[in-house]
């Protein structure tokens, strides 16, 4: 059957449509909440006998006619939003949880809290809590807009222009009032948060173990080429130095050290760096990275990390890889050989300038396979005596996120 303007559907669909059954359903209500300047929003204008009478109350109107109670005084925009809804006496019930429940089974009414605005309407309180989006601006783009969005969103006020009241644009106001944002951390956005790096850590450990399970997918047997070293520009650098705080910038003083091996001193670093999710490890690997190349005038630092997901958000290459590791088959680790031919001259061709070994979510790293990058870089800087070959050792991880798919991790004692 062909239907809407000859668009080809199937059955099911059809069946749906002629029954008006909804064909899609969610968990909780959607709203928008056009956070953008008041000169730049749309109104909706009410009519009455085929004249427009005035336009219709929009939530930013029914929030500055909130009561002001201790409970909703300090109640921000977007909590308001995603909280209360208008309430209309005659409207049909519709409650928020049965929005996915089976069409046959006739909801259960129940009284849901009320409050009266200022101008005697009323708002209920929704029984589960609305998902509220705003518009995308781009801090570069658009600067007042951004700016302008978050405040409206999270600085609780009583009129609207209350919030550029002292300000010449909505940029100043926001810095004025950066403590609002960066203070007390909001509870409901620390557990997104933490859902999200759940979420990824998942995604994460998924990928690892299929690479050990499908080595053939990941570990071609060409040698993979360079990743190209994408340095910032001195002004791009200096800026990244100065946005380091105390504890990132303690790291620097490894220059002292790289200065002295210049001179011919032996001693190397075996350093780990540590921090939760979203602490800044990403953004002090390639600032420290890039501290290191720019010293020696060359690139002489090699990026790596276990899952390909991983390496790339770093510039770099999978373990396996840079350095031709064994494969775990059927849970057991291949024996690693030593390298000969094509590989051995390929591959020490490329570490013999290379100083520094950055390695990144080391806390997937099994200390197996630690142990074969160590055997790895003995061979290839033909340094047998020195650990990882007289290389200079950087690992950068959070040890209470992602242990290693299968065997110890890399600090565990061995048997």
């Amino acid at each position: 059957m062909r239907i809407l303007k000859e668009r080809q559907v199937s059955a099911c669909e059809c069946a749906y449509r002629l029954c008006h059954l909804p064909l899609r359903s969610g968990s909780r209500k959607c709203i928008f909440l056009n956070a953008r300047l008041p000169d730049q929003r749309y109104h909706v204008v009410k009519f009455k006998d085929d004249k427009a009478i005035a336009y219709s109350a929009n939530i930013f109107e029914r929030y500055e006619k909130r009561p002001k109670d201790d409970k909703h005084k300090n109640m921000c925009l977007l909590e308001f939003a995603m909280n209360y809804e208008p309430y209309y006496r005659n409207r049909a019930y519709e409650p928020d949880e049965d929005i996915d429940a089976d069409a046959g089974v006739l909801p259960r009414r129940q009284r849901r809290e009320l409050i009266v605005l200022e101008d005697a309407s009323k708002m209920a309180l929704r029984n589960i809590p609305a998902a509220v989006r705003t518009p995308y601006f781009s801090v570069h783009n658009d600067a007042e807009n951004y700016c302008y969005s978050l405040l409206v969103q999270y600085v609780p006020f009583n009129k609207e222009s209350e919030l550029l009241e002292r300000y010449s644009n909505s940029r100043d106001a926001f810095l004025d009032r950066e403590n609002k944002f960066f203070g007390d951390e909001n509870p409901f956005l620390s557990s997104i948060r933490e859902r999200s790096n759940q979420l990824e850590n998942a995604f994460r450990q998924a990928q690892a173990l299929e690479i050990l399970q499908n080595p053939e997918d990941y570990v071609p047997e060409e040698i993979p080429e360079e990743v190209p070293v994408l340095n910032r520009t001195d002004e791009q650098f200096r800026d990244a130095q100065n946005a380091m705080n105390v504890q990132q910038r303690e790291l620097l003083i490894i220059t002292r050290g790289i200065e002295n091996q210049m001179r011919g001193d032996s001693s190397r670093f075996l350093i780990f760096v540590t921090g939760g999710a979203g602490v800044g490890k990403t953004f002090t690997f390639n600032t420290l990275k890039e501290k290191v190349n720019r010293i020696y005038k060359k690139n002489v630092v090699k990026v790596a990390a276990l899952t390909g997901v991983a390496a790339i958000l770093v510039g770099g290459s999978t373990l396996h890889s840079m350095f031709k590791l064994p494969i775990e088959r059927d849970g057991k680790s291949e024996h690693m050989g030593p390298l000969t031919g094509v590989y051995l001259e390929v591959l020490s061709n490329r570490w013999r300038d290379i100083k520094f070994l950055f390695i990144d979510e080391i806390s997937m790293v099994p200390y197996k396979m630690l142990y074969n990058i160590d055997t790895r870089l003995r061979q290839l800087k033909n340094n047998l005596d020195e650990p990882f070959g007289g290389i200079n050792v950087i690992v950068f991880g959070d040890l209470m996120q992602l242990p290693p798919v299968r065997g110890l991790s890399s600090f565990s004692k061995t048997q």
